[in-house]
């Protein structure tokens, strides 16, 4: 099990860090962290608020080359979603999570943990 702080992540984009855990991102802002694969499959959990229910945003999670999921975050308060992704090449990967482009210019979408699991 890997446990990441999205604080502590490599970020492209406007970001803002609320706490040595939590990141708070705006569309067209990633977050992301190289991960090692040993298996082919690996569930991604990933904690998220918004602190813009009244324009909620999109998040958008790869790994890899491969879109894992996306979503409309519209909690307040923290909400754990589980991606699986499978079929990922073996060794060092890029683990991705972006607001996209697409989502509204005044929402904010803020990670608070990632834990990536393999079998």
């Amino acid at each position: 099990m890997l446990t990441l702080w999205p604080a502590a992540m490599r970020v492209t984009g406007p970001s803002v860090k609320l706490d040595d855990h939590t990141l708070c991102l705006v569309a067209g802002t990633k977050a992301e962290a190289t991960v090692s694969m040993h298996q082919p499959t690996a569930s991604i959990i990933v904690v998220t608020f918004t602190s813009t229910p009244a324009t909620p945003p999109d998040l958008t999670v790869r790994l890899g080359g491969e879109v894992v999921g996306a979503g409309t975050i519209r909690d307040t308060r923290g909400e754990a979603s589980a991606y699986r992704a499978t079929g990922v090449g073996r060794g060092e990967q890029v683990l991705s999570l972006m607001v996209p482009e697409s989502s509204s210019h005044a929402a904010v979408l803020c990670l608070h943990q990632v834990v990536m699991t393999q079998p």
